[in-house]
């Protein structure tokens, strides 16, 4: 089994760069485990499931957001627990750790409601079933039961993570490699390599060994008392997918096991809709600035100074500005267009002659 889900994935991940294989001697069914994500996530997500699908693979993904693609071989469901959702991150802008603190509160609730929720139930019961797991490497310990004796894979959707590279066996060098929150300018100095050191040690610690991991341990244990420690059933990892790409990041040694996969999820820019594309065309040469705070940190739970300040530096600027906003602003700038949605594929795609 564990060569099996080895082989489906490095055949689809080669399908996809040459478009052009033969139909695999044997479909299996595949769960696709993100119950604790962003939609910027699950984008990552939803073209790996589709080119498994495409070969005949049947996969079956579960997440915390709506339905993300109609294909006939992919079962999108989510677990409807509502705790990761609508979590206002200015509220850690003095966190040290960033904003990872907020998952003390929420990470041990999830752990504690998962396994109730009747689909996951059902899920978890149905496990032997599938030959194939692939998990979201950022903040899903929670779906590490599923992962007994089973071979599974993780898709680092922030890029590579340096506590994720440990567990396989290569540790990466803190003189050169960042943390996934902070870096610094290089070539790094000596002080800069001491305060990475530490930074390497204390986040690792924090979330592994002190507080995260920890807590979700306790709720876990509870509910199944036979099984290993989540962080020993984590090392069972058959393979790694990291969402970088060497052209546009800083050498890195990796293991076989260690796939860089960025950029997996873009695609061709479509059509934008009639009225944007008219608002942007219509920038002439000046150009147009797009401001999004990503699909986690909603542009209404922003600090009216801060909104305010954007807003005054907006008015300034030559360019028109396209701003996803959810929610409705006043004393919006004429070169300023409001919306809560954009497609930022195609937006970033479209080709324009000014």
């Amino acid at each position: 089994m564990f060569l099996a889900g080895i082989y489906v994935m490095v055949v689809t991940l080669a399908a996809v760069v040459t478009g052009d294989l033969d139909p695999p001697e044997k479909h299996y069914k595949i769960l696709v485990l993100l119950p604790v994500s962003s939609h910027s996530h699950k984008n990552v997500f939803i073209p790996l499931a589709e080119a498994l699908a495409d070969r005949g693979h049947q996969v079956t993904m579960l997440s915390n957001s709506p339905k993300s693609t109609n294909h006939p071989n992919i079962t999108d469901i989510s677990h409807g627990l509502q705790h990761f959702q609508n979590i206002n991150m200015f509220e850690y802008k003095d966190d040290w750790t960033t904003g990872f603190t907020m998952f003390e509160k929420v990470l041990p609730v999830i752990a504690r409601d998962f396994y109730k929720v009747p689909l996951v139930k059902e899920l978890y019961e149905r496990r032997k079933e599938f030959d194939l797991f692939i998990v979201d490497h950022a903040f899903n310990e929670v779906v590490y039961p599923f992962l007994h004796q089973a071979p599974f894979i993780m898709v680092s959707t922030p890029g590579t993570d340096y506590r994720q590279s440990a567990v396989l066996g290569n540790v990466m060098n803190p003189a050169y490699v960042p943390s996934q929150s902070l870096d610094f300018s290089r070539p790094y100095s000596i002080w800069h390599r001491f305060l990475n050191t530490l930074i390497h040690i204390a986040f690792a610690v924090y979330w592994r060994n002190w507080n995260i991991v920890p807590q979700l341990q306790k709720e876990i244990s509870a509910q199944f008392p036979e099984l290993p420690p989540l962080l020993e059933l984590e090392r069972n990892m058959s393979l790694a997918l990291m969402n970088t790409h060497f052209s546009i990041g800083i050498p890195l040694p990796l293991l076989p096991s260690q796939v860089e996969v960025g950029a997996m999820h873009c695609r061709p820019a479509n059509p934008l809709p009639q009225e944007l594309e008219s608002w942007i065309t219509g920038a002439g040469s000046s150009g147009v600035i797009y401001f999004n705070l990503g699909s986690f940190s909603r542009g209404s739970y922003m600090p009216v100074q801060y909104r305010d300040v954007f807003l005054q530096a907006f008015r300034r600027l030559p360019q028109r500005v396209v701003w996803k906003y959810e929610g409705e602003l006043k004393n919006v700038p004429d070169n300023v267009m409001i919306t809560n949605w954009v497609p930022q594929q195609d937006i970033l795609g479209i080709k324009t002659t000014f």
